[in-house]
């Protein structure tokens, strides 16, 4: 009953039914007996209202805005909000919000301690729920009391009690980790959890409220020197960005799903710059894994041209060594004599990248204009290393290759291991070395078919044009007007076989020091490939050789091929 007439507190002594609240200028009593209810009504000083009534008019207000609630002991309050769960289902929609929206729920620790705290059912979660109790730590005050969840679990979901993961606890969780993160064992493995769980988004993933997972502090990475971080999802990356940023920025250790990277803005591309520092350290480590990687996602994530610069100054190329070399130094094939200044890119680094290293330039094989570009690396003035000696020849051999090659600003390697103009040098094709007046000789190790196709003027040529002479041992000079080949040529066309013997005999006799005359037989037949000209073909079967030892002749041989269809001599000269 209520009396509107008496002080405030005052109790007549009475026992109280229900655990009411004090209100201003209202006691309440207790008048279950029939004769303290016949004296309130003949005296017409009170009223009787229902317990709904209680619950609305006075036990709500005072909860939700008397501060002397503060006042009131754990065990005053929890009788109110038994009174107020009690009877839930029974109360208005209006009356049913305000509890909603009011700390009515006592509460207790993980770890089963009292909290002596009260908070609303949206606040608290379901501690059954295995997956979201991994996410609170054991002293956070987030599970109602034993006795609420038993009695009223019903009326605590309706009232809003967390059994799911929502983008609202996400960010709460969010921004607890952030507050935690000096804990960083504890922090890191409940940090963990939450990123490999499935929460059901409501929002967008550009939603506001993903700016706080962006922005806090909270994501559990590694850090490049292998420590334990925490850091904001533009200070680190997932595990599936290791090769592109491990070098650079810290990143997760472990993977997480798709709807997550959206949530931290990883699904947007990286940034040049912290690619090409990745590339650059992935260089330095020789790491073909962070390399490929890097790579295939800048041609794949953007136009090349926005790379293609930086690329150029990298020596981001594979070589079939195993070397990296920068793009200016690499081909596909037709390199392998010409390292260190060319290479050949590795076959498997090709495969993956050919149409980006393509768009970068690199060509299938040399050409006359990077040979040259190479020549023109090797000093001119004096004579090379030996190292360089057969990158020189490999470079005109190569270059013997393009049509027109004569006309071109190529140098020949003299035997000197110098460089020369074409014009510079003569090919001793008469391996004579006694020979008035100088002249370079071509390099010994040039293929005949380069002097060939480099139309090099012979020795012979020379002195047959009277440009050379060529000396005795006593220095007496003479002139040869025709080539040695020739007047032995005509010699054999003009006279017998017979007479031909006699000539060998006479050559002899000249020699004033001649003491015998040798003749060999020779039955070997001798390969016809990679001849100087196809005439030659002919003289590699069976030979008749004639030598004598007198000294004018020591470097002189002639070679006679037997033809026994033919019965002819046919001669060719050799030099020692």
């Amino acid at each position: 009953m209520i009396l509107n007439t008496l002080r405030r507190n005052d109790r007549f002594g009475l026992r109280k039914l229900d655990p009411v609240p004090d209100v201003g200028a209202v006691t309440f009593l207790n008048a279950e007996s029939n004769d303290t209810e016949k004296l309130f009504r003949h005296f017409r000083l009170a009223k009787c209202p229902s317990h709904l009534e209680l619950v609305e008019r006075f036990m709500i207000p005072f909860w939700k805005d008397n501060i002397l609630l503060k006042t009131w002991t754990t065990s005053g309050k929890e009788q109110i909000a038994e009174s107020l769960l009690r009877d839930f289902h029974n109360l208005d929609d209006n009356s049913k919000n305000r509890i909603r929206s009011s700390a009515i729920i006592p509460v207790k620790r993980f770890n089963g301690e009292r909290a002596n705290k009260f908070s609303m059912a949206k606040e608290l979660i379901d501690p059954s729920k295995v997956k979201l109790r991994e996410l609170f730590f054991e002293d956070e005050e987030a599970c109602p009391v034993d006795w609420v969840l038993k009695k009223y679990i019903g009326i605590l979901i309706s009232c809003g009690l967390r059994d799911d993961l929502d983008d609202e606890l996400v960010v709460e969780r969010v921004k607890y980790y952030a507050q935690r993160s000096q804990e960083a064992a504890e922090t890191w493995a409940h940090a963990k959890k939450l990123l490999q769980s499935v929460p059901v988004w409501k929002s967008e993933s550009d939603d506001r409220g993903n700016q706080t997972l962006r922005e806090l502090r909270w994501l559990p990475a590694i850090g490049v020197h292998g420590l334990q971080v925490f850091k904001n999802a533009q200070e680190c990356r997932g595990l599936d960005a290791k090769l592109l940023v491990g070098l650079v920025f810290p990143v997760l250790d472990f993977e997480i799903a798709q709807d997550w990277q959206n949530r931290l803005g990883w699904n947007q591309p990286i940034q040049d710059a912290t690619l090409l520092k990745q590339l650059k350290h992935g260089i330095e480590q020789e790491n073909r894994k962070i390399i490929d990687g890097v790579l295939k996602y800048l041609y794949d994530s953007r136009p090349l041209d926005v790379v293609r610069q930086e690329l150029l100054k990298l020596s981001c190329v594979v070589a079939s060594n195993g070397l990296f070399i920068p793009v200016q130094k690499a081909f596909r094939r037709g390199c392998d004599r010409l390292q260190p200044y060319f290479y050949n890119v590795d076959k498997g680094f090709w495969a993956e990248h050919s149409s980006l290293l393509k768009e970068l330039g690199i060509t299938e094989k040399p050409d006359l204009k990077d040979l040259l570009r190479i020549q023109g690396q090797l000093p001119s003035e004096h004579q090379l290393d030996e190292s360089d000696i057969p990158i020189a020849i490999e470079i005109i051999r190569l270059a013997s290759t393009f049509p027109g090659i004569q006309r071109s600003s190529i140098k020949i390697l003299d035997e000197t291991g110098r460089l020369r103009t074409r014009d510079d040098v003569t090919y001793n094709d008469l391996r004579l070395s006694t020979i008035t007046g100088t002249f370079n000789s071509t390099h010994p190790d040039l293929p005949k078919i380069v002097i060939s196709v480099f139309q090099i003027e012979p020795l012979s040529a020379r002195v047959k044009k009277g440009e050379l002479g060529i000396a005795d041992d006593d220095d007496d000079e003479f002139d040869q007007h025709e080539d040695v080949a020739t007047a032995i040529s005509d010699t054999l066309t003009r006279y017998t076989v017979e007479s031909t013997f006699k000539e060998f005999l006479a050559n002899a006799d000249d020699c004033k020091d001649a003491e015998e005359l040798n003749w060999l037989l020779d039955k070997r037949k001798h390969p016809k490939e990679y001849l100087l000209t196809e005439e030659l073909r002919e003289f590699q079967g069976p030979a008749l050789l004639v030598h004598n030892d007198g000294g004018k002749h020591e470097q002189e041989v002639q070679l006679f091929k037997a033809d026994a269809e033919s019965q002819c001599l046919k001669t060719k000269i050799l030099k020692d």
